[in-house]
């Protein structure tokens, strides 16, 4: 394999492991945020549902753009990419003051 795909193919892999990192940081930030009352419950979901179709259909626009308008390379998205999740990670890592991560990766707060 070229340096150059072994370069794309690991930040590739950085993008997934992000991308798992967010979701848990996700999941505790949902449970702090829901309640046992059934309409706020339903309420937030409902928003967090439309934000990600809506996320989505901006993502896939952007990637369009991107990939076939002004040419941009796969690896050179992914790296892009990877800032990106990094830097909400941080920042959720901060909000939801996180310390440490266990060892399956799951979130462990300060408190």
């Amino acid at each position: 394999m070229s340096t150059e795909k072994a370069a794309g193919a690991e930040e590739a892999t950085r993008c997934r492991e992000m991308y798992e990192r967010l979701g848990r940081l996700t999941i505790m930030r949902l449970q702090d945020h829901v309640s046992e009352d059934p309409s706020r419950r339903l309420k937030f979901l409902t928003d967090i549902e439309n934000g990600r179709v809506l996320a989505r259909v901006e993502l896939n626009a952007f990637s369009r753009i991107l990939t076939e308008v002004l040419g941009v390379e796969g690896k050179v998205f992914l790296r892009y990419l990877s800032e990106e999740l990094e830097a909400e990670i941080n920042r959720l890592v901060e909000e939801l003051q996180v310390k440490g991560w266990d060892g399956l990766g799951n979130p462990v707060r300060g408190r």
